[in-house]
């Protein structure tokens, strides 16, 4: 059954580290901690004791940028937190740019032990065959990961991730497995997130709805908004209000994926 990484800025993780809700899962934006490594060490590691607990994924921020971030900007975040998980690029959709691109970077950071494994693959395609392709080739490279990230997008191509994960999980039992992200069916992120082979999902969603004060619902009747601005406006100041509604909106989401049955009251 796994856990839930809350996606933030450190003024909002530091604010989560104080009300109990930073938990000890995380996904950060490489090209993020790369501008600000001092801040995010000083949010996830206000808690001394849950250092040594601390599973964190280092992200190659590609769906922030649209490109994933180079061997530098990579460096510069692995050295704020040495024994996070380098998620591999990726082109989105693209599972033989992707094999490329991965390839490219492993063979550029090759003898530098600041940017060696554990590495996280991210399977591609548009369809189950180019995801299961993509991933077998993955487990050919001199790489070698020992990490799944099932994106997010897998959601619309295929209806479910429960069919990847079951896939990946046969081709390497031994390898952990994340979900990148929320899709637009929550119902299936959670019942994915569920699966015993599952580590995790990581989503922005609770703290971006709670900004705007509004309730994590299974149904909502309003569609969740485009990230636009939440970033920025999330590392300025903001109320005791919305941090309230942040920290209900992660309660809930950690009680839809430990419960038996998930509904929508709080």
């Amino acid at each position: 059954m796994g856990q839930y990484a809350p996606v933030a800025p450190p003024s909002i993780l530091r604010r989560l580290a104080t009300t109990g809700n930073l938990g000890t899962y995380h996904l950060l934006l490489a090209h993020d901690v790369a501008k600000n490594p001092k801040s995010y060490i000083d949010a996830l590691y206000m808690h001394v004791a849950a250092c040594s607990k601390m599973t964190i994924i280092m992200d190659n921020s590609v769906i922030e940028l649209g490109y994933p971030v180079n061997k530098n900007i990579m460096m510069l975040a692995r050295k704020a937190f040495p024994n996070s998980i380098i998620v591999l690029p990726d082109v989105i959709g693209n599972s033989s740019a992707t094999l490329k691109l991965a390839d490219a970077y492993v063979a550029t950071v090759r003898n530098d032990p600041l940017l060696g494994p554990p590495y996280m693959a991210v399977p591609q395609g548009n369809n189950l065959k180019q995801f299961i392709d993509c991933a077998r080739a993955q487990l050919q490279t001199s790489y070698r990961p020992s990490w799944w990230g099932i994106p997010r997008h897998a959601v619309s191509k295929l209806g479910t991730r429960h069919t990847l994960i079951y896939m990946l999980n046969n081709l390497d039992p031994s390898m952990k497995i994340h979900l990148l992200g929320f899709s637009d069916d929550i119902m299936d992120d959670i019942t994915c997130t569920r699966r015993i082979e599952v580590s995790g999902i990581d989503s922005a969603v609770p703290i971006r709805l709670g900004m705007l004060h509004r309730v994590l619902e299974l149904d909502p009747e309003l569609p969740i908004p485009p990230r636009g601005e939440f970033w920025m406006q999330a590392q300025n100041l903001f109320s005791d209000q919305q941090m309230y509604q942040i920290n209900a909106n992660i309660r809930r989401f950690n009680q839809w994926i430990h419960a038996k049955t998930v509904h929508s009251a709080a």
